[in-house]
């Protein structure tokens, strides 16, 4: 009776622990994903390129949208998961700025263009 107890303990702690790696391993993707977005943009100088990459950025802001919501929903007990967190979550916030300055600088380029893209950041809202 004592090896089911520690072994579902140790289940629990194992499942409650992944759920939370599981957050930051969304957060370092929606991190990565979010600097290629960003280059991306960089690239953009005509509508053509804009409809080109389209589909890509809706699922970046998929992929975002999906961590924000693990992030906002991890269990923050285990101090290891909340430290790897803390370093990546600014990381992300500055990531997502970064892109979104990116697509001013297109819209200040190419306005049409742009507009392609602006239609996509409806992707990168965390729906509860």
């Amino acid at each position: 009776m004592k090896y089911v107890v520690i072994a579902l303990i140790s289940t629990l702690v194992a499942c409650s622990g992944g759920a939370s790696s599981e957050a930051v391993d969304k957060a370092k993707a929606a991190y990565e994903n979010l600097n290629k977005a960003r280059v991306m943009l960089t690239s953009v100088n005509t509508v053509e390129d804009a409809q080109k990459i389209e589909a890509d950025i809706s699922k970046i802001g998929l992929s975002y949208a999906d961590a924000i919501k693990a992030m906002k929903s991890m269990d923050q007990t285990d101090p290891e998961v909340a430290q790897e967190m803390a370093k990546i979550a600014p990381k992300v916030a500055a990531e997502y700025q970064g892109m979104l300055l990116a697509l001013n600088a297109l819209q200040a380029r190419n306005s049409k263009a742009a507009q392609v893209l602006l239609d996509e950041l409806k992707y990168f809202k965390s729906k509860r």
